[in-house]
């Protein structure tokens, strides 16, 4: 019951912020699929050829198909950003914030463990980021079934999303991770959205031809192939998100049932 109602009550207190962000990658959405007319999809290969390596870095690719644009305009840099931005502002909001301004004390005096509360409080975080990928990506179906009917390829858009939903799992569970350990939400959210950022910035110079292929290794957001994923490729090694996901999880949750609170 108390896991229940902790649930509820922290899901309807972060949902304003994850609609807001929903809302905003809603309307990158649709206008990506709006811009998928031949003069922008031309302007935007001639941009392509005159910036190869900067274009490749942020995922930029070919607009053959409606689903390459919306991975090229999209899923390579714009989505992942916001993903792992909203990660890290409501992990620090459901942790380390709580510690903060006192509300902690009031959880944990509630008969549940700190390793309980924790799990509880990552589901809410789960929860969001799966709102965060489903409205956007409804978004775009519908878009696309009024404004280009026939052209967009759902199971492949369906699997498209799966992985940047696994990818927000990993970012989200890293920042839930730092948090567990953090008495400021400032301070959680300034060093989720650090560590992340420098990550993701790996990610992208992996993508990078010029750049040595083992530096794509050292970051997880390049297990988020978008040019496999778009022509339709299953990627197995997407399977890998989930688990890191779970690992941060589990080392925040160790963290934070051992380590000293300020109540």
């Amino acid at each position: 019951m108390t896991k229940r109602v902790l649930f509820s009550f922290q899901l309807k207190k972060q949902l304003g912020i994850t609609l807001l962000f929903a809302a905003a990658a809603s309307l990158l959405s649709a206008g990506a699929v709006l811009l998928y007319e031949e003069q922008h999809v031309l302007a935007l290969a001639d941009a392509r050829a005159q910036s190869p390596a900067l274009f490749a870095a942020l995922g930029v690719g070919g607009s053959a198909s409606l689903l390459q644009h919306l991975g090229a305009l999209l899923y390579g840099f714009l989505l992942p950003v916001l993903g792992m931005v909203l990660g890290a502002v409501l992990a620090a909001r459901l942790m380390a914030a709580q510690v903060e301004t006192g509300e902690m004390a009031y959880w944990l005096a509630l008969p549940q463990r700190r390793a309980a509360h924790a799990l509880s409080q990552w589901g809410v975080l789960m929860a969001c980021l799966a709102i965060f990928t489903v409205v956007p990506a409804l978004v775009a179906a519908v878009a696309a079934m009024v404004f280009k009917p026939g052209a967009l390829q759902v199971p492949w858009f369906a699997q498209l999303n799966l992985g940047l939903l696994g990818l927000y799992l990993a970012s989200g569970s890293l920042g839930m991770m730092l948090s567990c350990g953090m008495d400021e939400r400032r301070r959680a959210r300034r060093l989720a959205l650090l560590l992340s950022g420098l990550l993701l910035v790996i990610g992208l110079a992996g993508r990078v031809r010029e750049v040595p292929g083992f530096v794509r290794w050292l970051s997880f957001y390049s297990l988020f192939d978008v040019p496999a994923l778009t022509a339709g490729r299953m990627e197995g090694m997407l399977l890998i998100l989930p688990g890191l996901a779970a690992v941060f999880l589990l080392a925040g949750m160790r963290w934070f049932a051992a380590r000293d609170l300020p109540l």
